[in-house]
């Protein structure tokens, strides 16, 4: 029985290119501030930007604005692809949640 590639059906051997290597920019998490990658971490959680406020206690525009820093920090376009950076950030063995960070 022939293998398909779960990502476009072709029988033949062949590479699939990432559009955008997820490790590659783990080391810029470390251009980011302490609280910046507190937010991180909580989106990596699945968290939208009103229950992140309410859990550092911050007003919802200033996790906009933390999250508009680490998207230019992490050279990404989405709060996705920041998201995908924090999981490849916490499989390198980085801290695993925002409770981590202090010690």
């Amino acid at each position: 029985m022939t293998q398909r590639c779960p990502l476009c059906g072709r029988s033949d051997p062949h590479r699939v290119e990432a559009r955008f290597d997820w490790y590659a920019a783990v080391p810029r998490v470390r251009v980011l501030s302490e609280r910046e990658r507190e937010v991180l971490l909580l989106l990596a959680e699945g968290m939208s930007n009103n229950q992140i406020a309410r859990k550092i206690s911050v007003a919802e525009r200033t996790v906009k604005s933390h999250l508009a820093k680490i998207m230019a920090g992490l050279q990404v376009e989405s709060r996705l692809q920041a998201g995908l950076v924090a999981l490849a950030y916490q499989m390198d063995g980085a801290p695993v949640g925002p409770g981590d960070l202090h010690g």
